[in-house]
């Protein structure tokens, strides 16, 4: 997501965290669905 204000991607990735798609604790960014995340890249839902 480059050229993204960081307000933008604070509210993406707090998405994907209540989607289940991702986890964070800290500074650390866990990956728990990497075939959604692929398909979310891809354009797909």
């Amino acid at each position: 997501m480059l050229g993204t204000s960081p307000e933008t991607l604070s509210r993406k990735l707090a998405h994907w965290v209540q989607a289940g798609i991702i986890s964070m604790r800290h500074r650390t960014i866990k990956v728990l669905d990497p075939e959604r995340l692929v398909r979310l890249s891809r354009g797909y839902k």
